[in-house]
């Protein structure tokens, strides 16, 4: 709900620096800040970006911004979602979580689970009548059961 994480790519080098302690973690590139303004999703970064990235839906690249400690991206009305990612020369790769449109009402009210009883009742009673099937089928097909005594 509140979007506080994301997900990162670090450099095939950092687990040697983190290993050995040789490198704090406040030396890699941090995000500032991540908001929301009317329409417009507004990116703060510690330290210059190689790139920064934002991702309508279906993966297409809408505005990428090169050499940048902050960015933008006004959202426009067709957008459903907008996803960013943020590339530092070092190889660290931040993925931000989507910044998703939606009417304004609460989403988890809107679909609800309702028992269909008339075709739960139907499909209950196709599963009973195959399984009674089965079982007077292979009842009849036992070993011994139908031969005659002599």
């Amino acid at each position: 709900k509140n979007g506080i994480s994301y997900g990162v790519t670090l450099p095939a080098h950092a687990h040697v620096f983190v290993e050995n302690r040789e490198e704090k973690p406040s030396a890699f590139p941090a995000l500032k800040s991540v908001d929301l303004n009317d329409d417009t999703l507004i990116i703060v970064l510690s330290k210059k970006a190689a790139f920064v990235r934002f991702i309508h839906q279906g993966g297409r690249v809408v505005k990428t911004v090169a050499a940048t400690d902050s960015s933008f991206y006004v959202i426009h009305p067709n957008d459903q979602y907008i996803r960013t990612e943020v590339g530092f020369i070092d190889g660290t790769v931040y993925y931000l979580n989507p910044v998703t449109r939606y009417s304004g009402d609460n989403p988890d009210l809107k679909l609800v689970a309702k028992v269909n009883v008339s075709a739960t009742g139907w499909l209950r009673l196709l599963y009973f009548a195959a399984v009674a099937l089965m079982f007077w089928y292979f009842t009849r097909k036992l070993p011994g059961k139908n031969e005659k005594k002599k």
